[in-house]
């Protein structure tokens, strides 16, 4: 069923995506293995109103709104660490320091996100100043057991895959890696349920052995 809403919309064609409802950058803004390079405009501090509640918060904006790797370029939340980054880069993390200085952005995969308990990917300034008029390609993401780069599959992206192993498995796994940890887990889980058994079933199951 076709709401009148949606009959009053365009829909999607080709590679348009379906867009996130924050007004800030979250690392779906990124395209998978693009590092793009963006020109701080202006800073600011304040309140701002984020899933959790109003916070007080560092923002950046970019003179860009649009770049390869991003389609809509968005105001840039800076966290400690990052913010450290700015002050390595620039010496200061004033207005007069950054406005106007190009930096890079990258995705950190399995960062802990403490609001909700879990790993999630989180954007990250690189801690060099980046080429003039580069965007660069990164690397992509290496399985921890067997060290091949780690592939799509499906619809899911590489990044997608290492950050889901990195949550369910604690390390970054290619999907064969990743089948082959599952199976494990749930030997283990068996053996656990069986060592766990009550004395009755561990009873019958030595009776079944003996006949």
């Amino acid at each position: 069923m076709i709401t009148k809403e949606l009959q009053n919309m365009r829909p999607l064609k080709g590679d348009e995506k379906l867009e996130r409802d924050s007004e800030y950058m979250g690392a779906d803004d990124i395209d998978p293995n693009v590092e793009p390079i963006l020109t701080i405009k202006n800073l600011y501090r304040g309140k701002i109103t984020l899933s959790r509640g109003k916070e007080v918060k560092n923002v950046l904006t970019f003179v860009e709104e649009t770049v390869p790797g991003i389609v809509e370029v968005r105001p840039l939340i800076v966290n400690s660490g990052n913010r450290q980054v700015l002050k390595k880069l620039f010496g200061q993390v004033t207005a007069n320091a950054l406005e106007g200085k190009k930096i890079q952005l990258w995705i950190e995969h399995g960062v802990r996100n403490p609001a909700k308990n879990e790993l999630t990917d989180g954007i990250r300034i690189k801690d060099k100043k980046p080429a003039a008029g580069k965007t660069t390609t990164a690397a992509a993401p290496k399985c921890a057991d067997c060290g091949k780069d780690i592939t799509g599959s499906g619809s899911f992206t590489a990044e997608q895959i290492a950050a889901g192993s990195m949550k369910k498995y604690g390390r970054q796994l290619c999907v064969e890696c990743g089948q082959k940890a599952k199976a494990a887990m749930e030997a283990q889980e068996k053996t656990a349920q069986e060592n766990d058994a009550p004395a009755d079933d561990l009873a019958a199951q030595l009776a079944a052995a003996a006949e």
